[in-house]
């Protein structure tokens, strides 16, 4: 028997420090895991092949099928490949060479592998339950490999992707509601907000109406539809460190947070004599965050590439952020608050002299990661232009649900390439015009003879 998911919460210095076993038990019956939002995700449409041999992350490198170990071999390696727990996959391929598959866990743990010699046959495997991820190793004679979906080969296809990233936090309260994103026109609506208390937010304490509770007092949140006079609000909010429940003058309801039908304000209930008096609960409480349903929607266009499904595809939703760096003496990334857990695909960017993009595809055997935020490469110099895909760690976010379409007919994915091709278009002309105003900006700068 082993356990997994266990989660401690200290109390100490809490409202729920005085109170017993059975009574915290009473407040919470269910698994608590937090309150976090979708952080920056990559979202990637693969075809039927889900593997690409023809961009190997690492080579002179296999992962050994004992025991998981990365050695020294003239073999070429694949980054690891999402797969579905438990769900049946099929290999087939070029089979002069041999082939090793390794199961991993989605924290990276090597569980188990398969290894096929040269000569192999198509075949199909059900990974563990708990695998999330395979990673291949391979030789430079294999031509070509495929896995799919299934647990019958069918007729090879080369490896095709669509990928996006969401460089937006989305957020959702407990009724359903949830800020969504349209990676086919580009579009996020946001149907709810974050706040973070400050003092003056927290606008009274009363500490002599109840016999079991004290009452704390939230000003109204102006754009919260839970502020506002509807009727109807059990849902629409969520309070860090409280749960939402019908008032009661009782032990069961410390910890819990209600709005007020009278003033429309939040009122959260605490243990008897808590708080001193007003300032001690604004000590305390100022940078609680308050996650809620906005009164009105807003709607935002986002400068994104389309994400395209494919027939017989897949989906793959990972917390993965993506970002250009310039190298100097390192790379240290913009996000701290996501720090880098493992990395996913490095890549030098050049210029040639047209002006076209050179991408180089970096060994992630001459990448070092620091303390989760610094990157050092192997032969890279100040100045040198990086494009960085890592992963980090998969608690920090919870996963986007995500719905998708694939054209029926003919007409459906030619409409469906054509809204693509014109959205890509708006936003290389975007891109132009934002270039064309630094341009602008700095020839002002160096010259009076500015053009008009």
């Amino acid at each position: 028997m082993f356990y997994d998911d266990i989660i401690f919460i200290p109390i100490t210095g809490t409202p729920y420090e005085s109170l017993t076993a059975e009574e915290l038990n009473a407040m919470f019956p269910h698994y608590i895991d937090g309150m976090q939002s979708v952080q920056l995700q990559e979202i990637k449409s693969v075809g039927k092949n889900q593997i690409d041999i023809t961009n190997p992350t690492e080579s002179g490198i296999f992962y050994d099928h004992t025991t998981g170990a990365r050695t020294v071999n003239a073999a070429l390696s694949t980054n690891k490949i999402k797969i579905k727990p438990s769900a049946t996959f099929v290999v087939s391929g070029d089979n002069t060479s041999s082939l090793r598959i390794n199961y991993y866990t989605q924290h990276g743990i090597w569980i188990s592998s398969i290894l096929k010699t040269g000569g192999w046959q198509p075949f199909s495997a059900t990974p563990p339950a708990n695998v999330d991820y395979l990673q291949v190793s391979y030789y430079n004679t294999t031509t070509w490999l495929q896995i799919e979906n299934d647990s019958t080969a069918t007729p090879y296809e080369p490896y095709t992707e669509s990928r996006a990233y969401t460089n937006q936090i989305l957020r959702s309260i407990p009724n359903g509601t949830a800020d969504e994103i349209d990676l086919q026109v580009g579009r996020m609506t946001k149907k709810c907000e974050e706040q973070l208390l400050i003092e003056s937010d927290i606008t009274a304490i009363d500490t002599i109406t109840f016999t079991n509770i004290d009452i704390v007092a939230i000003a109204t949140i102006p754009d919260s539809y839970i502020s506002s006079s509807a009727t109807t609000y059990t849902g629409k909010g969520i309070i860090s460190g409280f749960v939402e429940k019908a008032f009661a003058d009782n032990l069961n309801n410390t910890g819990s947070w209600y709005k007020s039908a009278s003033d429309q304000k939040f009122k959260l209930c605490v243990p008897k004599g808590t708080y001193a008096n007003l300032a001690a609960a604004q000590a305390a409480l100022t940078g609680t965050k308050i996650v809620y349903q906005l009164e009105t929607p807003e709607t935002i266009q986002l400068n994104t590439p389309s994400l395209m499904a494919y027939n017989n595809g897949t989906i793959i939703i990972e917390p993965v952020v993506q970002e250009v760096c310039i190298y100097n003496n390192g790379i240290t990334i913009s996000n701290a608050s996501l720090p880098v857990k493992s990395l996913k695909k490095v890549t030098k960017i050049n210029y040639g002299t047209q002006g076209e993009r050179q991408l180089t595809t970096i060994d992630l055997s001459q990448v070092t990661i620091i303390n989760g935020t610094n990157i050092t490469i192997n032969g890279a110099a100040d100045g040198d232009r990086y494009e960085i895909e890592y992963y980090y760690d998969s608690k920090l976010s919870t996963i986007p649900s995500i719905s998708y379409s694939v054209p029926i007919s003919q007409t459906g994915q030619i409409n469906g390439n054509m809204e693509m091709i014109y959205r890509n278009n708006n936003l290389i002309t975007e891109i132009f015009k934002q270039i064309s105003c630094i341009i602008y900006i700095l020839f002002s700068f160096y010259s009076s003879d500015v053009p008009t």
